[in-house]
């Protein structure tokens, strides 16, 4: 009896999460595509270019639609199942409050590993198909890349397609300071070749001496990619745990740039679990206050709960941004604090 109950209450939520999912998707797919609607026409782009590219934003918009759907979900569905007094006669039978929820808990679960899932390959898959995609289709807007390399080197590429550069300027500090200009270079086999070189050292630089010209030149101590400048210039979302990795294997561990790659590695993956807190944050007020009060008033409980967890989330962003927090406690913090008080409103009112 208790299975086949606890199965009617997912029934009666799986609906709702997936109509909400759809609803929250359609209207960001609509904000992406108005936005860069403009430069679509601007370029003549068929409508068929312009689908496939907005298609593949999708995966990258599932991090943010979810959670909120679990939550709408959970409130409408539950809600309405405490408004018609069925949650009232399950308890009559016997059924606890946490055998209700029982296979929410593990959708919500199943949600969080798919996120995860997610942020480790096809999110970064599909950005790099929308981004070649892009490429293609605005040729003149996007190509100039200024990547610093934490090396001491600091990049300066014209145009960077695949293995090939052109336009490329150096600047590199230290002991070996040095301008080096180029007109083309490849990358093959790990090493940069430079074409048509113009390198000056310090003195050269002070003296203003004009440089020799090399028609080729090979350098292995760069050790920059082309993978690394482009992960660099990509938004931080579209990004996987291994780019975020890549990106911060070349950064000291004392450098300051350091934090803005690894506050979003860890907030990635606790972003995966704010689905569980959404879900935690309807509970106390669906199962137990609606009993007692009117259903808008539990719905407004509901929705303060998760604005403030939101807020703690932003709050502790900007106290790691600003090194108060590390990188690990700003991102997981809210989660931790989320999901104990959750827990302890829905011991204490289910």
């Amino acid at each position: 009896m208790a299975v086949i109950l606890s199965r009617y209450v997912w029934s009666r939520w799986i609906g709702p999460l997936l109509l909400t999912t759809l609803a929250i998707l359609g209207i960001l797919f609509l904000e992406t595509l108005h936005g860069a609607m403009p430069d679509w026409l601007r370029c003549g782009a068929s409508p068929h270019i312009v689908l496939s590219y907005h298609l593949l934003l999708l995966p990258g918009l599932l991090p943010t639609a979810l959670p909120v759907a679990v939550f709408v979900a959970s409130l409408f569905a539950l809600g309405r199942l405490q408004r018609n007094r069925e949650i009232l006669a399950m308890r009559a039978v016997g059924l606890s409050g946490w055998a209700m929820v029982r296979p929410l808990w593990w959708s919500a679960l199943a949600i969080a590993a798919a996120l995860f899932l997610l942020h480790i390959f096809p999110i970064s898959w599909a950005a790099n198909r929308a981004g070649a995609i892009w490429a293609k289709t605005h040729p003149q807007i996007g190509r100039h890349i200024a990547y610093d390399s934490h090396r001491g080197r600091l990049w300066i590429v014209g145009e960077l397609d695949g293995a090939e550069a052109k336009s490329i300027f150096i600047a590199e500090s230290g002991p070996n300071f040095r301008h080096i200009r180029a007109d083309r270079a490849s990358f093959r086999n790990g090493v940069w070749t430079l074409f048509g070189v113009r390198e000056r050292d310090a003195a050269a630089i002070s003296s203003n001496h004009q440089p020799p010209f090399l028609a080729e030149q090979t350098y292995h101590d760069f050790l920059e990619t082309p993978r690394e400048m482009l992960l660099a210039r990509r938004r931080i979302r579209d990004l996987s745990f291994a780019d975020l990795r890549s990106i911060l294997g070349p950064i000291p561990p004392n450098d300051p740039d350091r934090i803005f790659f690894e506050l979003p590695l860890h907030s990635l993956a606790a972003g995966c679990c704010s689905v569980l807190v959404a879900l935690l944050c309807s509970l106390p007020f669906t199962l137990g206050s609606a009993i007692h009060r009117r259903t808008w008033l539990a719905a407004t409980g509901a929705v303060l709960c998760l604005f403030i967890f939101y807020l703690a989330v932003n709050l502790c962003q900007a106290l790691g941004t600003g090194r108060i927090l590390p990188p690990v406690i700003a991102a997981w913090l809210p989660n931790f604090l989320g999901l104990t008080t959750g827990l302890y409103c829905l011991v204490r009112r289910c």
